[in-house]
């Protein structure tokens, strides 16, 4: 016989905080209805899980229904450079600072929409005083192919041996914001070449982002229509000269073929090329800059004459004064202490949050399950197979945390599932016994 004993006492659980800045949804393109998507929600219309091994990632960010992913702990990728592909409509969120993946990163491919990466680390591992110790040669996230609707808030980047978030091959309607980008040489490239064939593609706002100790591709655009506002960039080159690269002094913006770039109220310190060209006679590049703030900086060099769009007839947004930005920045970008992201706004089945540690157990293991609202709870452990091992819980939930320590008491080695019914809703979660 299992037994379960009822408990409030709150072991190993994390309380549920929400970030207040930029958590309804995204600012830019990400929030555009268009193509068949209006705005970009992820995995709200979904379930809940979380993982903390690399097979659960692979398996909840591939499922064909909306889910939202949460990260527990810093997962390793192997083998070294994998990008775990992800589907349509998932929101993936780190568990605090500390949640993410090391030695290997996140794909979106063709086709993929609806997709949110917030408050994640991505960063290759090293050894300490060996910093910054890069030898492979992979991404933190490739947005590639025709995917669109995908939002970027709040995650940090460090260590990539190559682009830190690349977005090539036609992928559309992206924000990339609050996100703190280190340690890191080429940081994102938007258009594949300049023979690329999606023209009209690239549709990408970048705000309120870190640069620092990174050295080119802040972006570099190639075609797009790029709004960049409110970013922070820091000694553009330091990591080029750390790294012995030839170019001592990295750049800011880069101006590629046919580049649309509208930028406006950024703040440059100590860059000494804040934006450079890389077009061509036959495809100039254009860029407008807008009230920037420049400190031990050099000249924004622009090109306003080739821009025919203006964002604000697109989408609705406020940038903060220039001189504000660092501090702004400073205090808010990258991954963040919360752990989790949920809104209060989503359906009740998005804000069903059941998690249980330690996971895998031996002995026993705390079920931890919060409740949008005081209700009549049925929870039951089933084998891989559906069937029923045992009744663990079938009576009403208090509003907020609510707690089960389960014990082993025979079961065998292997799969479970934790299923938990709620007012009509449903949740599933793996538990594993070694």
């Amino acid at each position: 016989m299992i037994k379960f004993i009822l408990s409030y006492i709150l072991v190993c659980f994390m309380p549920l905080v929400a970030l207040p800045i930029n958590n309804n949804g995204p600012i830019g393109w990400a929030s555009v209805n268009a193509n068949g998507q209006n705005g970009t929600t992820g995995g709200a219309a979904g379930g809940v899980a979380t993982v903390n091994n690399m097979n659960d990632l692979i398996y909840y960010c591939g499922l064909s229904v909306p889910y939202i992913i949460q990260v527990q702990g810093m997962i390793l990728i192997t083998p070294k450079g994998r990008h775990i592909a992800v589907s349509s409509d998932k929101s993936v969120i780190g568990l605090g600072a500390g949640a993410g993946l090391t030695q290997g990163g996140f794909s979106v491919g063709n086709d993929k929409k609806n997709i949110i990466f917030k408050n994640l680390t991505i960063a290759d591992t090293y050894v300490a005083g060996d910093w910054p110790g890069i030898t492979q040669d992979w991404d933190g996230i490739q947005i590639k192919g025709t995917c669109s609707h995908i939002w970027v808030d709040h995650c940090t980047f460090l260590r990539q041996g190559d682009g830190a978030l690349d977005i090539s091959n036609g992928a559309n309607y992206i924000t990339v914001s609050y996100s703190k980008f280190g340690a890191n040489n080429k940081v994102c490239l938007i258009g594949s070449s300049d023979t690329d064939p999606f023209t009209d593609r690239y549709k990408v706002t970048m705000h309120h982002n870190w640069f620092e100790e990174t050295t080119q591709r802040h972006p570099r655009v190639r075609f797009g229509m790029v709004h960049l506002f409110n970013n922070y960039y820091y000694d553009m080159g330091n990591y080029g000269r750390v790294m012995g690269y030839a170019i001592s002094n990295g750049y800011g913006i880069g101006i590629g073929v046919n580049a649309q770039i509208y930028s406006e109220q950024n703040y440059f310190e100590k860059v000494v090329y804040p934006s450079q060209f890389y077009d061509n006679t036959s495809q100039p590049g254009y860029m407008i800059d807008i009230g920037s703030h420049l400190v031990q900086s050099g000249n924004v060099l622009s090109s306003p004459g080739g821009i025919n769009w203006n964002p604000a007839n697109y989408y609705q947004y406020t940038p903060d004064p220039a001189s504000q930005v660092k501090a702004i920045v400073l205090a808010n970008a990258g991954a963040q202490q919360n752990n989790t992201f949920i809104p209060g706004n989503l359906p009740l089945e998005s804000r069903l949050l059941m998690s249980n540690h330690p996971n895998p157990f031996s002995f026993c293991t705390t079920i931890s399950i919060n409740l949008p609202r005081q209700g009549h709870i049925n929870l039951k452990l089933t084998d891989p197979s559906g069937k029923a091992v045992h009744e663990i819980q079938n009576k009403n939930g208090n509003e907020g945390l609510n707690t089960v320590i389960m014990k082993r008491d025979g079961l065998k080695q292997g799969v479970y599932f934790i299923i938990l019914e709620f007012q009509g809703h449903k949740q599933i979660h793996k538990v594993v016994i070694n």
